[in-house]
């Protein structure tokens, strides 16, 4: 089921940033078989490599002509939270203090 060839796959920094979250397999490559439908069967160790059990979503991403496959959650977290990088310094934020009364000025004033 699985061969010896060396497979890398090149992502984006921030996609790198990810590991393990990302598949990068160095070692060893899993094959799956495309049905009728489009669809094929993730293999077990893959899921767990990526996270992933039933019913959670994956994303497929074209990088210089190559596929790479993530955890969909994780990478909109990892983008979630490179989208608020240095807002906490922007907003003068320095403690948990702080943002708890950020937080309660906002709901006191939406």
């Amino acid at each position: 089921m699985s061969t010896c060839n060396k497979v890398e796959y090149n992502v984006r920094d921030s996609l790198i940033a990810m590991q393990p979250l990302l598949i990068r397999l160095e070692y060893q490559m899993e094959l799956a078989k495309i049905t009728t439908r489009g669809q094929i069967t993730i293999p077990i160790e893959i899921r767990k490599k990526l996270g992933v059990k039933e019913g959670d979503k994956v994303v497929f991403l074209e990088e210089n002509g190559r596929i790479v496959m993530g955890n969909a959650a994780m990478l909109a977290l990892k983008m979630a939270q490179e989208s608020f990088d240095g807002e906490a310094e922007r907003l003068g934020l320095e403690t948990e203090q702080d943002v708890v009364n950020l937080v309660k000025d906002v709901r006191r004033n939406p």
